[in-house]
């Protein structure tokens, strides 16, 4: 079944904190492309690892043991602060065809966050993000020490072929607020069908980034990470997602976390889709089992019954690839 999938990014043009420039190479070329898995590793350099290469390198013992949390210190370090929405210029939605106007079912259910330094709560970062474009913003989930979940699409854009330039992952924020300190991304990986498949690329429409230290404390260790389990069927099973929708941002002035919980009520082999309700901003969002356990990652709306209605939301399942390419870069 061919699936129409509404992508949505919250663009800001941001000054309030200074970003790093990450090199953004042109990846290999097209030829050598084609000769690759789809679950080939894109770098931020532009090599590419294979697939029969990462999966290689990772030990029994590594795969399982991804599914046990670890819940970190829980300590604020000495690099917090409040974000100033004040010094945004420009605060409002990507303008593309493809952007719905919602993704809310019915009444809208999402509630805030109140208490953004209990597990898993503070795992679940928000993503300030610059490309060729501009700036805008993400969620993501802090998943190893240095490393965090979020999706491809807010890595690469497939219109532009542009690649991030820089970015920083602020874990746990409520009221525009962080304890937990600001980490600048220095590398990321994604899988090589997202940027070169012409069709079915939402399937591949995750990656991982890795971050710098900041205040000399690794992120996984001041907020923990949730424990992953590889899935084959999620129809039926209750999932939670959290992130940074820009509505409520815009609506209340302050950056939150807000979710909603509810069931899957369909999957494919690789995605997996529900009515819980999203927003722009909050791609990249984990799915969370109800054992916390992260068991994909939501990615958009989705045009299920093809009728140019968006009737779902939907995400990346944690399939064994998908598990494995993650697996593979969670310590790294």
């Amino acid at each position: 079944m061919k699936l129409k999938l509404f992508f949505y990014l919250s663009v800001f043009l941001l000054c309030c904190i200074p970003t790093n420039f990450i090199s953004a190479e042109t990846v290999q070329d097209t030829e050598e492309v084609k000769e690759s898995s789809p679950y080939d590793m894109i770098m931020s350099n532009g090599d590419v690892v294979k697939k029969s290469i990462y999966t290689n390198s990772v030990t029994k013992e590594e795969y399982d043991s991804a599914i046990f949390e670890n819940k970190g210190n829980g300590k604020g370090i000495f690099m917090k602060g409040t974000l100033d929405l004040q010094t945004i210029d420009n605060f409002g939605f990507l303008k593309s065809k493809d952007t719905p106007n919602e993704v809310i079912f019915g009444n809208d259910n999402r509630y805030i966050v109140q208490n953004t330094s209990e597990f898993p709560y503070r795992t679940i970062s928000y993503l300030r993000l610059t490309d060729a474009r501009g700036s805008f913003s993400c969620t993501g989930t802090v998943i190893g020490e240095n490393t965090v979940l979020t999706n491809a699409h807010c890595l690469y854009d497939r219109k532009t072929k542009n690649y991030l330039k820089s970015g920083y992952v602020i874990p746990g924020i409520k009221d525009s607020h962080y304890n937990y300190g600001t980490y600048s991304i220095v590398d990321y990986w994604l899988p090589a069908g997202y940027v070169n498949n012409a069709s079915d690329y939402t399937q591949y429409d995750f990656a991982v980034v890795k971050v710098a230290t900041s205040g000399g404390s690794r992120i996984g260790d001041a907020v923990g990470y949730p424990g992953i389990q590889q899935v084959t069927n999620l129809n039926g099973t209750f999932i939670k997602l959290f992130g940074y929708p820009s509505d409520k941002i815009t609506s209340t002035g302050v950056i939150s976390q807000w979710g909603h919980t509810g069931y899957v009520k369909a999957d494919s082999p690789n995605l997996a889709f529900y009515e819980i309700d999203t927003y722009p901003g909050q791609s990249g969002s984990a799915m969370l089992n109800s054992l916390n356990y992260v068991v994909g990652v939501h990615n958009g709306s989705y045009d299920l019954n093809e009728n140019d209605v968006v009737d779902s939301n939907g995400g990346v399942k944690m399939t064994k690839p998908v598990f494995q390419f993650v697996v593979s870069y969670r310590h790294k």
